[in-house]
């Protein structure tokens, strides 16, 4: 059975079957919404939803991978508010609008060094930690047609917080 969410301007719908994959995808007007929930229905009771998302490749993006992540994996974590803030914000990125058949490192790259400029290595650390990890589900657990995780093959950025320090005269004794 198809669900309906409004979501800020946009429906939802979600399609969920038993030993079946879920399926999720948003539209500006419920009328769309309704036409996309049946045909996926029919599908489903063909047992053919695993093939409509694989031929439904190059209408994902990044964004709706990032989207979905955010409402089922995020939802569920004890950090959820700063992890939806981080995400809400790459979803701005120009990367969200890749489909995800054509997703390369390349954009992630690009958002790597322009992030770096602004805030420090830690912070784009966890930002692409958050990305990987995003893909991985996708591909494990949701089955998306997802050939190789763009974001491993990337350079992540040291932590950098080791300390160099000698102790002072008289300290040693104190510790």
């Amino acid at each position: 059975m198809a669900t309906f969410r409004k979501r800020g301007e946009k429906w939802q719908v979600q399609i969920r079957r038993k030993n079946q994959p879920t399926v999720s995808r948003s539209f500006t007007h419920k009328v769309d919404a309704g036409g996309w929930a049946r045909d996926m229905e029919r599908a489903a009771d063909r047992e053919e939803l695993g093939k409509q998302i694989k031929d439904t490749a190059d209408d994902l993006t990044v964004g709706d991978l990032l989207r979905r992540y955010r409402d089922e994996v995020i939802a569920l974590k004890r950090g959820r508010d700063v992890e939806t803030y981080i995400v809400n914000a790459m979803l701005r990125q120009d990367f969200c609008n890749i489909a995800i058949s054509d997703v390369s490192p390349a954009p992630i790259t690009k958002y790597r060094d322009q992030r770096l400029k602004t805030v420090q290595d830690v912070t784009v650390r966890r930002e692409l930690n958050i990305l990987q990890h995003t893909f991985d589900v996708a591909a494990q657990e949701w089955d998306w047609p997802i050939k190789e995780n763009p974001v491993r093959s990337i350079r992540k950025p040291s932590t950098g917080n080791s300390r160099d320090r000698r102790l002072l005269p008289g300290e040693e004794g104190r510790v």
